[in-house]
């Protein structure tokens, strides 16, 4: 039996994951009609409402590694707008939203970080993610955006 990761390791693993849900999110959106990411807010998985607020980190330094994780995981990289709340003025902790609008540049990719590298095409589908096929991505933009 392998032994168990040490907690650097699992930290690095949960942030390379975060990042890699995020490069998601963000394509798929740009993907589709756009929309917004709202970080800070904690729901029911059941009724997706929010519940309650779970501030996250909002210095200069955060926001840059998140344009940064856009613009290193998704070709082309699409517009976004970080907009902060925070929770007491001159606070940095708060809530972030993540202004995603539709795209002109679509089909946006995200980059798996294996060994080929491969890019894969997320769109939102309701409320969920779906991946486009070879065939939806070879026949142009239109698809992608939904307009038939």
């Amino acid at each position: 039996m392998p032994a168990p990761a040490a907690p650097s390791t699992k930290a690095a693993h949960y942030e390379k994951e975060k990042k890699a849900e995020l490069a998601k999110d963000v394509a798929a959106l740009a993907n589709t009609i756009g929309g917004v990411l709202v970080l800070g807010l904690a729901g029911d998985r059941k009724s997706r409402i929010p519940t309650a607020v779970v501030p996250v980190e909002l210095t200069d330094t955060r926001l840059r590694q998140i344009r940064a994780t856009v613009a290193s995981n998704v070709r082309p990289a699409p517009r976004i707008e970080l907009i902060a709340k925070e929770d007491a003025p001159g606070s940095n902790q708060g809530i972030l939203i993540i202004a995603v609008p539709r795209s002109l540049d679509a089909p946006h990719a995200v980059i798996e970080h294996n060994q080929d590298h491969r890019l894969a095409y997320p769109r939102r589908d309701g409320d969920t993610t779906r991946w486009l096929t070879e065939t939806e991505v070879a026949t142009g933009s239109s698809v992608v955006i939904g307009q038939h």
